[in-house]
């Protein structure tokens, strides 16, 4: 099968075919498993991994089974035991009457590149960020056919490496890389290094200018010694007579003292 191709029909199908929103769940469940066999005509896998897979219950799984079979879109053979139901998908390309699914030339545009059976990148999305909302994997296929499956890869893996698991992160992503004409994975990490450069310069002239805060004048006076305060000469000066007076006044003070004690 052709991954994309697929998709395209599926969703063209649908339109004419509607589905629950459980059946499109399911439906992209399964492509994503067979396309991990190898597109082998059919294959096994547990009820409880399509479940978890899907994000449905036990209930909403039975009847999105049965409503894919029923519509034609798979079929499926419960098997005795423990063991797995065998599926085999029902390829959409001869059976959807939409003008959409004619062949297209190919692009001429280097970024459009030519698609093989499965899309990378939107294998590398279904894996790791677990989202299989039609519209979403509508707009995954649209930024794989205008901009290329290594770009979008790439971007995904950006968006995982901050911890942002969404589309919408990846979509900025894309977005941004558009703006600035960039087209494939060598310009982004030309331009990621170019901003890690950039970054750093910031940092050290947000560094410079904090130390430049101090004027000069303030750091040459902390480099100049303190002078002691010069002491004046009527400060540095003795008052003698002083002196000499207060040891008068002792010494006839002692005398009287000593004249009263004789007295007694």
């Amino acid at each position: 099968m052709n991954y994309i191709k697929e998709m395209n029909a599926f969703y063209n199908q649908i339109e004419i075919n509607p589905l629950s929103s459980s059946a499109v769940a399911l439906w992209h469940t399964l492509m994503h498993i067979n396309n991990k066999t190898g597109w082998k005509q059919t294959f096994t896998v547990a009820t409880g991994v399509l479940r978890i897979k899907a994000g449905l219950k036990d209930s909403a799984f039975k009847r999105a089974r049965i409503e894919l079979q029923e519509k034609g879109y798979i079929s499926f053979q419960s098997r005795g035991g423990n063991q797995a139901a065998q599926y085999e998908m029902h390829s959409l390309l001869y059976t959807c009457q939409s003008n959409e699914l004619e062949e297209k030339p190919q692009e001429t545009n280097p970024a459009k590149k030519q698609h093989s059976t499965e899309s990378e990148a939107l294998t590398f999305y279904i894996e790791n960020f677990g989202d299989v909302r039609p519209y979403i994997t509508e707009e995954v296929l649209e930024w794989i056919a205008n901009s290329g499956e290594a770009l979008v890869k790439e971007a995904m893996k950006n968006a995982l490496d901050k911890n942002k698991n969404n589309w919408g992160y990846v979509k900025g992503i894309l977005q941004s890389w558009s703006k600035k004409g960039i087209t494939n994975v060598e310009e982004t990490k030309q331009e990621k290094s170019t901003f890690t450069k950039q970054t750093k310069q910031k940092k050290a002239q947000t560094y410079t200018a904090k130390i430049e805060e101090v004027p000069g004048w303030y750091r040459n006076l902390k480099k100049q010694p303190i002078p002691e305060k010069p002491v004046s000469e009527e400060e540095g000066q003795v008052d003698v007579s002083l002196m000499l007076q207060n040891y008068k006044k002792q010494k006839e003070l002692g005398r009287m003292t000593a004249q009263s004690q004789a007295i007694v």
